[in-house]
């Protein structure tokens, strides 16, 4: 390939007649290894996470945070948010 011919084959789109011919096993092993690894760094990131939790019996619900919310706050339901209600004052 001269250097003109390796000129019209550079850039964002490839042309006709420039870079390979197809997807080598190469790039096939490397996104499997990509995938598999990412995949098998989350399944032992909530493995830790339900363990951790099984220990300490944190109260959380189907969201994974606790009913207070991320940051602490009370939500709108709990029964101390607003404080004892309307059937305390008499």
């Amino acid at each position: 390939m001269s250097a003109q011919e390796l000129d019209d084959c550079v850039g964002f789109l490839e042309r006709p007649g420039c870079g390979a011919d197809g997807t080598d096993r190469g790039q096939l092993l490397t996104l499997a290894a990509l995938v598999g690894g990412t995949a098998f760094v989350g399944w032992r990131i909530s493995r830790a996470v339900r363990t951790r939790d099984a220990a300490t019996g944190a109260d959380a619900g189907p969201s994974g945070t606790s009913r207070r919310g991320a940051a602490g706050r009370a939500e709108p339901g709990d029964a101390d948010a607003d404080g004892p209600g309307p059937s305390a004052g008499g």
